[in-house]
């Protein structure tokens, strides 16, 4: 995914400037995959979790995340990483309740091999909306449904929209 694969190929110093970056350039590159309104916003969400947490599993303090955007499919590859750095960027993800923010935010979490360095991997598409029988089905994913139960704890199910 390099070359005239990727739509977008950013390298970016993990500092104070790489969650609005990164978040910016997800959020636009799903917009051109044609995702639903509620997937680009995910996207950006993406980008600030994965600028939030991959200091620790990159070597020189930068990030590279290179971006397919095709219709309906975002596909990200995020690296080089540490070795262990993909398992450990999801797990510095987590958060109580909700589990890992990145596999939440993706359809699909893989991991690379890249010239000798490990990448992850996340996959996002429209397949997510369309009752794949695994709780993210129409009508909301598991993310938006613990967001609902913690605002209205005891009120009952979320209406159907």
């Amino acid at each position: 995914m390099t070359g005239p694969d990727a739509d977008a190929d950013v390298r970016v110093e993990l500092g104070p400037l790489a969650a609005p970056v990164l978040s910016r350039v997800m959020s636009a590159l799903a917009a051109r995959a044609d995702l639903p309104l509620d997937r680009v916003s995910e996207a950006g969400l993406l980008g600030d979790a994965v600028a939030a947490h991959a200091l620790p599993r990159v070597d020189d303090g930068f990030v590279r995340l290179v971006v397919s955007a095709r219709r309906g499919e975002l596909v990200v590859r995020v690296g080089p990483l540490l070795d262990g750095g993909a398992e450990g960027l999801l797990r510095d993800s987590d958060l109580p309740e909700l589990g890992s923010v990145i596999r939440r935010l993706s359809d699909d979490v893989g991991t690379e091999e890249v010239d000798g360095r490990e990448h992850l991997v996340p996959v996002g598409d429209r397949h997510r909306r369309t009752g794949r029988g695994d709780g993210r089905e129409a009508g909301g994913h598991g993310l938006h449904r613990a967001r609902w139960a913690r605002r209205h704890r005891g009120a009952g199910p979320p209406l159907p929209r």
